[in-house]
């Protein structure tokens, strides 16, 4: 889904949000000093047309130093753009005086110029609190949390079998006839133990039977079951949509997802962290599913839009040997195979016009979904990255950093879609941005012969970029180049590859001041 595009009313006030949107920018790559943090923060909820938080983005910036502009300027655009004039003029007037802003004195001569003043008018301080209107919860939304319905709806039904095809077998002990299983792809421990009603354990084997569900999940940080954000309340957890039951005794709390009981600690301010301990107890219902149907979506990676008419193949495996289960994408991009068993498939997904594509498919016991995003063919000399990604973290932001053939200088991203040189040649275009989680999110570079680098950065600054399933696939010309999985340990920021010249180099490191730009 698109970000909504707002217009600034004031040509001046333009220009600043240009300028200062691109210094803040800048800041998620280099790490800001918190008042530049507040400001890029703020410029991207106005992007995304949320003004109640970037009201309160802007005015933490004030908070923390209410002598420079910048963060004025972008609460008058805020106040501006959501068409309450008298109180940009307020934040304009304030920002003329306590940073000594040129450019907000000459926003305030002339609305002065055009209507009278107001004598009853005051001018907020660099320290004045948010607009009286924001509520404790809409300070809280900050974190911007939701509930990761994906997780929490594959706890709820997935068994040993379909965790080891989804993420993989790591390592197994036994404490007190208890099994605890690690996974390669998810931080996380599984717990299985035989009970009165079910023998779980195969004894001969040493592990789980595969068509149990874990008596007991633990995660290292349960802030991925809220979005990846950093923290969250009591409060804001009980009211979030899908949580049922929320109650609070002493630290610890309990609520319902389905049929999942979910039990969090929280530290005496009712705030659950990343280190809070957690349990997580599915229904452990044992149910027998004849067969596993796979329901696919498939969608243009350059506009977000279904495709029609694609023809899928799904062989058993991870090759295209044997006889496949196909069929043929309906108007809006769907269709439905019906597999006789669950495991690992390999996808051959084509259309004319399209780059034909293979996609491991972990298929489930039950009724799977999943969305499939391919390519149009492109000229040999044009490069195209596609980023997908899980529930969480939401939000992963695209950046296309570098400088053109010609020494255009190139950031293109959420806030600068399409980039072109000085003489009106196209460099590069965000194609896809997508804010709500999966992607795609599509960069398309025209211009290889420059330098540049791929970055992806987590905008919720979570932390959990590592468990996000991130991937990038790269495309030169009518070909797949590369697929580049998000490595282990990373946080928030991700480089993903190299461009000189037109030849792709994969890096895939983290992102910091020493990968925030072209070198």
């Amino acid at each position: 889904m698109n970000k909504n595009k707002k217009i600034i009313l004031a040509a001046v006030a333009l220009i600043a949000v240009l300028v200062i949107v691109a210094g803040a920018a800048a800041a998620i790559f280099m790490g800001g000093n918190g008042y530049d943090d507040k400001v890029a923060l703020g410029y991207r909820y106005l992007e995304q047309g949320d003004f109640n938080n970037a009201y309160l983005a802007f005015q933490e910036a004030i908070s923390i130093d209410g002598t420079r502009e910048e963060a004025y300027i972008g609460m008058y655009n805020a106040y501006v753009t959501s068409g309450n004039a008298a109180e940009a003029l307020r934040y304009a007037r304030a920002g003329a005086s306590a940073a000594n802003s040129s450019l907000l004195n000459s926003i305030v001569m002339q609305a002065d110029a055009t209507q009278p003043a107001d004598p009853q008018q005051q001018e907020p301080t660099p320290t004045e609190a948010a607009p009286a209107e924001t509520t404790p919860a809409e300070v809280e939304k900050l974190n911007n949390p939701i509930l990761n319905e994906d997780m929490l709806g594959f706890f709820n039904m997935a068994t040993y079998g379909d965790y080891t095809i989804r993420y993989g077998t790591m390592t197994s002990t036994v404490e007190s006839e208890k099994y605890q299983i690690r996974l390669e792809g998810l931080p996380a421990t599984l717990v299985f133990f035989d009970t009165t009603s079910n023998r779980v354990i195969d004894t001969a084997k040493g592990v789980p039977y595969n068509i149990y569900q874990p008596n007991e999940i633990r995660l290292d940080n349960v802030m991925i079951l809220f979005g990846g954000v950093k923290e969250i309340s009591y409060t804001v957890l009980k009211n979030l949509s899908g949580v049922t039951g929320a109650t609070k005794t002493g630290n610890t709390i309990n609520f319902k997802y389905n049929n999942c009981d979910v039990t969090v600690i929280c530290d005496d301010n009712e705030m659950v962290t990343s280190a809070s301990q957690n349990s997580i107890v599915p229904s452990n219902e044992l149910v027998v599913v004849e067969k596993s149907d796979l329901s696919v979506t498939v969608l243009d990676a350059t506009t977000g839009m279904s495709v029609a008419d694609a023809t899928v193949k799904a062989y058993a495996g991870y090759t295209t040997s044997g006889t496949p289960v196909e069929g043929k994408t309906d108007g809006s991009g769907n269709l439905v195979l019906e597999l006789t068993e669950s495991g690992v498939y390999t996808l051959e997904i084509s259309k004319e016009g399209f780059i034909t594509e293979l996609f491991e498919a972990y298929i489930l016991t039950g009724q799977n979904y999943q969305t499939f995003s391919i390519s149009p063919v492109m000229p040999e000399n044009v490069i195209r990255f596609v980023l997908t990604w899980s529930a969480s973290p939401t939000d992963l932001d695209s950046y296309l950093v570098g400088t053109s053939g010609n020494g255009t200088s190139t950031n293109c991203c959420y806030y600068n879609k399409y980039v072109s040189d000085s003489q009106g040649n196209k460099v590069a275009e965000l194609d896809v941005d997508d804010v709500n989680g999966f992607g795609p999110e599509t960069t398309t570079l025209y211009d290889t012969e420059g330098t540049y680098e791929f970055v992806v950065v987590d905008f919720t600054g979570s932390g959990t970029m590592s468990y996000s399933q991130a991937q990038v696939k790269i495309y030169v010309g009518s070909e797949l180049h590369s697929v580049v999985d998000v490595p282990a340990g990373l946080e928030n920021g991700w480089q993903v590859c190299r461009v000189v010249n037109g030849e792709v180099t994969v890096t895939n490191v983290p992102a910091n001041t020493e990968h925030a730009g072209p070198k």
